[in-house]
């Protein structure tokens, strides 16, 4: 089965060691604090860490508003609180028409939310402590999913798109304010314009950064697509 994890690729921040786009598009990522840091494969200068009082952020722009969308990224949990924490947001204040955030909420959950007015769905799963891959799709009228380490979490559906949205893109924090606790990680953060399918998700989620790639059913190994 081929999966494709190019196409449709908006942005990617790899984090080695600058806040780059990776995408050749040119969304270089505006850092607020954050420091480099070892990824999960212990690699120094790999990914960043937030110390309880930064972010980053991205102004507003078209192609983060798109109708069909998904991101993925790897966070790590250093420990699990009794307060919000505050992943990757780009909401309004008050009940708006396209708002989208993630976070891991005060019951300790993976928190994916998005908002329609007065209607709000939240995928939730309990969140654990350590390194995570999480992802997020919809395709811009009622099919929203989340994952957590590749898996798809449960859920319902209401009519949302994120079209409309004008609010900058915020990591590790929220509307300006509520930062992210001391020792949180992000990595390998990726937005595109197409909805991910489970294949490119597991390809993603297994580490590999190929174009494009053929995975058998029981997925005992990735080959190059040239290679078959």
């Amino acid at each position: 089965m081929v999966c494709d994890i190019t196409t449709g690729l908006v942005a990617n921040w790899k984090f080695t060691n600058n806040y780059n786009d990776s995408s050749g598009n040119g969304y270089t990522l505006t850092n607020s604090g954050t420091t480099f840091t070892t990824d999960k494969n212990s690699v120094s200068n790999q990914a960043i860490v937030f110390d309880g009082n930064d972010k980053m952020t991205l102004s507003h722009n078209t192609d983060f508003t798109t109708d069909t969308f998904s991101y993925f990224g790897w966070i790590f949990v250093p420990s699990l609180v009794s307060t919000n924490q505050f992943i990757l947001n780009k909401e309004t204040s008050g009940n708006q028409n396209h708002d989208l955030g993630f976070r891991i909420d005060s019951d300790n959950n993976w928190n994916f939310s998005i908002q329609n007015g007065s209607q709000q769905l939240n995928i939730l799963a309990s969140a654990t402590t350590g390194w995570h891959s999480f992802c997020f799709t919809s395709n811009g009228v009622s099919d929203h999913k989340a994952y957590i380490d590749g898996v798809q979490l449960s859920g319902s559906s209401i009519v949302w798109t994120l079209n409309g949205n004008t609010r900058q893109l915020e990591f590790g924090s929220i509307l300006g304010g509520a930062f992210i606790d001391n020792g949180h990680k992000l990595d390998e953060i990726r937005w595109y314009n197409v909805v991910l399918e489970q294949d490119s998700i597991d390809v993603l989620h297994s580490g590999y950064d190929v174009p494009s790639c053929v995975i058998s059913t029981n997925k005992p190994s990735l080959l190059l697509a040239s290679d078959i």
